[in-house]
């Protein structure tokens, strides 16, 4: 059970209920983590704000490094989350488990991929080498500090949903144990 009383989407009401609608309107719903945000329409807004200020990234690399920062963080309700919603920005099953690992075939996602995995790691630090791969692989000095701010909202999302203990409301991901037993 969650540790913060939750703002269902019947009972929400000014902001909250505006935020609700956008969210419902992308999403088909209001998944139970914005329902826990929701508690302080402020915060969700900045939440929401922080996805949209990643322009430059596509869903997919985007969703990439919410599936590895998810991976790192050990976050089983983002695992979830992000896992379905790679789905619907066109990620295979393949290449989900591969971003969990925080690598991809794709030489340009995997430079983003390690970079992400680094940031997490070693708490921002990162090598010239990973950094000058991610360049080379063609991320511009603008692009940097989205990526950074994309780890920064899934770092929110994943400490948050360990430490409220969101109920998770999406298919459970598999653990990388159990996919590599299969």
């Amino acid at each position: 059970m969650s540790r913060i009383e939750s703002v269902s989407v019947e009972k929400a009401t000014g902001a909250t209920e505006k935020l609700y609608a956008v969210i419902k309107s992308q999403l088909g719903g209001v998944p139970n983590l914005f329902q826990a945000l929701g508690s302080n329409p402020k915060v969700l807004e900045i939440q929401l704000g922080l996805g949209a200020a990643t322009k430059s990234l596509s869903s997919k690399e985007k969703e990439s490094i919410s599936l590895v920062v998810a991976q790192e963080n050990d976050c089983a309700y983002c695992l979830a989350a992000h896992t379905a919603l790679g789905k619907m920005v066109g990620l295979k099953e393949s290449e989900i488990i591969s971003a969990r690992k925080g690598k991809s075939e794709d030489r340009k996602l995997n430079a983003l991929l390690q970079f992400a995995k680094e940031v997490i790691n070693h708490k921002g630090n990162v090598s010239d080498a990973t950094f000058i791969e991610l360049k080379a692989a063609g991320y511009t000095d603008s692009q940097i500090p989205e990526i950074l701010m994309s780890i920064l909202s899934d770092i929110f999302t994943n400490y948050f949903n360990r430490f409220n203990e969101t109920e998770i409301d999406f298919q459970k991901a598999t653990s990388l144990e159990q996919k590599e037993t299969l």
